[in-house]
């Protein structure tokens, strides 16, 4: 048979697995960041801020159609203040046009 090992130091119990085991996996080390990641971040930085450079032209001009309407609203209402005469005349109620007449008819089931 085999001699005894004496010396518990000589007899190493780990596998080759597990001493591979000690080295981080490659998924989580992170990856170096390269030349192209850096445009396509970039990229879509330029992207992104011209998007809400669009979209706060848009809601700008809309504010200006908004305060334009205001302005129109409150001369006519000072309008209506001062010459109340002004204001249009309401007409009557028109009568309900004339409909043909229908025969009722009555389902049984």
């Amino acid at each position: 048979m085999g001699k005894l090992i004496e010396n518990a130091e000589e007899f190493d119990m780990r596998s080759p697995i597990s001493h591979h085991s000690a080295h981080p996996k490659l998924s989580s080390i992170p990856r170096q960041r390269s030349e192209a990641q850096a445009y396509l971040e970039m990229y879509q930085l330029v992207v992104e801020k011209q998007r809400l450079e669009g979209e706060l032209q848009r809601i700008e001009h809309r504010r200006e159609q908004i305060y334009q309407r205001l302005s129109m609203l409150d001369s006519r209402i000072s309008q209506c203040d001062r010459h109340p005469s002004s204001l249009p005349k309401q007409s009557p109620p028109s009568p309900p046009p004339k409909s043909e007449k229908f025969e009722t008819l009555l389902f049984e089931y």
